[in-house]
């Protein structure tokens, strides 16, 4: 690599592996002479380089370049001095480049990192909002309007035992809100009333459902994703119980009604990974497995123990690092105008500390603290009684969604399209493969996804040249450089942005903002931008 301009100030005679490239909005569209003596016309870059002795925002402005040999832009040579050996300035420091921060901790707490590159007199993230900040006040002393709604609320989903259906209730008031009926699943009447389980995938985002016998993966619509089939490993004497998809380790686990946990891969269909016996086997009695929820924040496993018919509900908690070595068993807090029957569905929102049980028709919430191998159940919130015909055997948590803000704009040699930016999939913490979506874009343009710590707000900043208003405020970095590609039509451009989310306990609950923008230039080197709805999400652990 040739010498190039530092950011930071002064010239890097020797760096490599360049670690992130975008386009620079505020530097003048240059000629550039290729190896083979060909011209062609190229924007403005800042790009990230590790030196040997640190690491560097770097700009082609003033004839710096990205080449492996002496070409560059318009036959000139790079930078004409050497530079000194560091390249950012005193006090600056290295970091991630584009990352989530939790906005109530300390300024600089990198919580979620994605990039290197290097910082001033106090953090920033990648080139693009090295960019901005460039051109722009201190954002975090601009004021602005309001800000838009979160995000939809999540919801409680189980399947049904008679009519096999998806059932979606409120998750504050359990309020039925809809159903829809599950094609090809066979339903349970002939089967134990403790049998059947529901977990929903985020990663693909959908429910698992199993009647206790054949399992089935359904869209929150009821589209199926994974057809009806036998459950691998199940005994011919035991039932499916509980079902829970492990977001951390993209697995799905289900407990029998022998007790036994079985772990399976994210997939369609699910291949075994192990077994183990949990020690919570049918009594005499009546004591059966009947809910498998997950605290993968505070490495917990939840298995609900009631007794069938009659009640008396226990639940058992098994730390993750002793797997299927139970530690506790606590009663589930009694509903003082509710009476609850033998739990039939266990779910887990381990960003709230909280686990929601169900017997079918009545629901409870229970909050709890974690400490060392055991948990300490604080009480019980009980949701008002409702009528239903048909109950749950099941028990997960449909996460919450994205709620979006702002209409697509385009300017300059930009086509005018109706950019949409959506989440591909669910924001919850563990997600490796959670990915922000832009479609409906202009073809073969430069992609970034800008990020904000905070919803959307409803009056953003004008910048200069872009065609619209950045809603991603207090901004914190971008994503991309994308190219977008699909369809051969004008707007037919898609690209999708990884976002990976880790298992952070610290970061459940809070919310984000994210916003596309596109940038294209015509054959006489003039620019244009593209920018897209903004959308606001929280990030969850459920």
């Amino acid at each position: 690599m040739q010498m190039s301009r530092c950011w930071c100030g002064g010239c890097v005679p020797v760096a490599v592996d360049v670690g992130g490239l975008e386009i620079d909005l505020f530097a003048p569209v240059t000629t550039v002479i290729t190896c083979t003596g060909m011209p062609i016309k190229v924007p403005g870059l800042l790009f990230t380089t590790e030196t040997g002795t640190g690491a560097s925002i770097l700009t082609t402005r003033e004839a710096g370049q990205i080449h492996m040999t002496p070409c560059g832009p318009a036959g000139e040579r790079a930078c004409g001095h050497r530079a000194h050996a560091n390249v950012c300035p005193s006090g600056a420091q290295r970091e991630s480049a584009a990352f989530l921060r939790n906005p109530r901790a300390p300024l600089g707490r990198r919580l979620l990192g994605v990039d290197r590159g290097c910082s001033l007199s106090q953090p920033r993230s990648s080139s693009m909002k090295t960019l901005l900040t460039l051109a722009l006040p201190t954002l975090a002393t601009l004021c602005v309007t309001a800000a838009t709604t979160a995000q939809t609320q999540p919801r409680l989903i189980g399947i049904t035992r008679a009519m096999p259906s998806l059932q979606q209730h409120d998750i504050n008031n359990c309020a039925p809100i809809g159903q829809c009926n599950l094609p090809g699943m066979p339903n349970a009447m002939l089967l134990p009333s403790y049998a059947g389980g529901t977990g929903w995938d985020p990663v693909r985002p959908g429910a698992w459902v199993s009647n206790g016998v054949v399992l089935a993966k359904y869209g929150d619509q009821c589209q199926p994703l994974c057809p009806p089939m036998p459950i691998p490993t199940l005994s011919p004497n035991a039932f499916i119980t509980g079902i829970e998809v492990v977001v951390g380790l993209n697995q799905i686990w289900m407990i029998d009604s022998t007790g036994i946990l079985h772990r399976y891969t994210n997939t369609c269909p699910p291949q075994p990974l192990g077994s183990c016996n949990t020690g919570l086997a049918q009594t005499a009695i009546g004591n059966v497995t009947t809910g498998l929820a997950v605290d993968e924040g505070a490495g917990f496993i939840f298995i609900s123990y009631p007794i069938f018919p009659g009640g008396g509900n226990m639940i058992a908690v098994l730390p993750m690092g002793a797997l299927c070595q139970v530690s506790q068993q606590f009663p589930v807090p009694p509903c003082a105008i509710v009476g609850m029957g033998p739990i039939t569905g266990l779910a887990c929102d381990w960003g709230n500390q909280r686990l929601y049980a169900t017997d079918g028709a009545n629901t409870t919430a229970i909050s709890y603290i974690p400490g060392g191998a055991m948990v300490a159940v604080l009480g019980a919130n009980c949701c008002p009684p409702i009528v239903v015909l048909d109950r749950m055997i099941g028990l997960a948590i449909r996460p919450g969604g994205a709620t979006s803000a702002g209409q697509p704009c385009a300017n300059g040699p930009c086509a005018p399209c109706p950019m949409s930016h959506t989440l591909r999939n669910d924001p919850l913490l563990g997600n490796a493969q959670f990915r922000l979506g832009l479609d409906d874009a202009q073809q073969n343009t430069f992609a970034f996804c800008l990020l904000g710590a905070g919803p959307c707000v409803n009056i953003g900043l004008i910048v200069p040249p872009l065609c619209g208003p950045i809603r991603t405020m207090p901004y914190i970095g971008a994503l991309g450089a994308n190219i977008t590609m699909g369809a051969p039509t004008p707007c037919g451009g898609t690209t999708s942005f990884n976002l990976p989310l880790p298992v952070a306990p610290a970061l459940a609950g809070q919310v984000f903002s994210s916003q596309c923008l596109t940038v294209c230039f015509n054959a006489a080197g003039a620019l244009g931008t593209g920018m897209s709805n903004c959308l606001s999400w929280q990030l969850q652990g459920n």
